[in-house]
């Protein structure tokens, strides 16, 4: 158990080393990706009350809008309201998610949008938490073109 508040370089040393193991001898990328989020979201309590810190962890990757699956393909075009889409256009594609509520513990029902075009920086601001996840890891924006 961790206590994101009392989080010390020797729980981070002891956490990444068993993140990193969870993806041995899975089959794919999801199923690697299912196990870290699925950890994090057990592993991540209060000390005091042994209560989940986490209400929802979720697992992006960022992926080629031409590579993607019909369904995802679908949901990025959404976003974009009718803007034809570039093949190489890059989408923060959700491939895990774990959670409180039981539609969270699938990448299938746990967000209406599972493909985010980083289309442009106008897009990406219509989508609070989009925006503040880049904000506070400090993304660079040169991968989301400014319009």
């Amino acid at each position: 158990m961790y206590d994101i508040t009392l989080f010390t370089p020797q729980d981070m040393a002891k956490c990444s080393l068993v993140l990193r193991h969870l993806g041995r001898n899975t089959a794919s990328m999801e199923a690697s990706s299912q196990n870290i989020v699925n950890y994090i979201y057990r592993h991540f309590c209060d000390s005091q009350t042994g209560e989940n810190t986490c209400a929802l962890v979720r697992l992006f990757k960022t992926h080629p809008y031409g590579e993607l699956e019909d369904s995802l393909q679908q949901s990025a075009r959404r976003l974009m309201k009718g803007n034809s889409p570039a093949a190489d256009m890059k989408c923060w594609t959700l491939l895990a998610a774990a959670g409180t509520q039981p539609q969270w513990n699938s990448r299938h029902t746990a967000a209406e949008n599972p493909a985010i075009p980083l289309v442009s920086t106008k897009l990406v601001a219509q989508m609070p938490a989009i925006s503040e996840i880049i904000r506070q890891f400090r993304f660079r924006h040169s991968y989301i073109p400014r319009n």
